[in-house]
């Protein structure tokens, strides 16, 4: 039945994505989930966004700093930032990332990460939003997991 909460998942991740992208004027956000060792895109949204599936790099770049860290990362310019894939910012188009971990205790389930084809277009606001959103997106996570042995 796990299939079942993964799907299940899926429409209320995909609507906090909806609502991070709104509320710090971004062009794309995307939430990717780890599965076993790799962190997987699993709701997304807007035109700079990674594609569903599409497996982030685990041991690299600003999602990965932000795994290890656990902490929220700006990159202002992607041009310019030595952690960023600049190959894949340039193919989408993104100039500036806010990445925020989704964390549960001491454990990283993934990240959350607002994405824009301007460079600066992030501020503190927006990071204590995503900080907010990501606390609710590790809630709607956890509380499918509840769930998830009612169901079985």
């Amino acid at each position: 039945m796990a299939i079942g909460i993964e799907l299940d998942l899926e429409p209320g991740i995909s609507i906090i994505a909806e609502r991070a992208q709104a509320l710090t004027g971004a062009t794309g956000a995307a939430i990717a989930l780890r599965k076993g060792d790799e962190i997987v895109c699993r709701a997304r949204t807007g035109r700079t966004a990674p594609d569903l599936g599409v497996r982030l790099q685990a041991n690299s770049g600003l999602s990965a700093e932000s795994v290890r860290t656990g902490e929220v990362l700006l990159c202002d310019d992607t041009e310019s930032d030595p952690f960023v894939d600049l190959a894949s910012c340039r193919r989408l188009g993104v100039r500036s990332i806010l990445v925020a971990p989704l964390r549960q205790f001491r454990r990283t389930l993934g990240i959350f990460e607002v994405l824009s084809s301007a460079p600066h277009a992030f501020d503190h606001t927006d990071a204590t939003t995503m900080q907010f959103l990501a606390s609710m997106t590790v809630a709607a996570i956890s509380r499918l997991s509840l769930i998830r042995p009612l169901r079985d």
